[in-house]
């Protein structure tokens, strides 16, 4: 069981730093984090390759977002889904939620992240 919390902890620990406006704004972090085969469905349904979120990800949004029942779940020895719910503040308000969902992958002892999605919670 502590190594399945250790699991939820560390993937947690990821999500937020790929959530940190600093780590969205360093292609060499964000490098770091996304697997090469990345792809992710945001949640306006457009596609976007790794390379798109590293290089796009720069002038992104200026929200703060924080995550909300977050769950882990193996997937095999080297692979765990997580899903979420991010909230998106602007101005001290809330402006948008989504649920997420996103597959890591452990290669070499890092774990990046190979897919994610966002779908408009309602």
């Amino acid at each position: 069981m502590a190594e399945v919390s250790s699991l939820h902890d560390h993937l947690l620990r990821l999500e937020l730093r790929l959530l940190d406006p600093s780590v969205r704004a360093s292609s060499v972090e964000l490098e770091a984090l996304i697997a090469d085969e990345f792809l992710e469905v945001g949640r306006s349904g457009r596609q976007y390759s790794r390379d798109e979120i590293i290089h796009e990800s720069a002038g992104s949004d200026p929200a703060v977002l924080s995550i909300e029942d977050f769950e882990a779940r193996h997937l095999g020895p080297e692979a765990a889904m997580v899903r979420y719910r991010s909230v998106a503040h602007r101005d001290g308000m809330i402006d948008e939620v989504t649920w997420r969902c996103s597959i890591w992958k452990c290669a070499d002892g890092a774990w990046r992240i190979t897919y994610h999605q966002g779908t408009p919670a309602v």
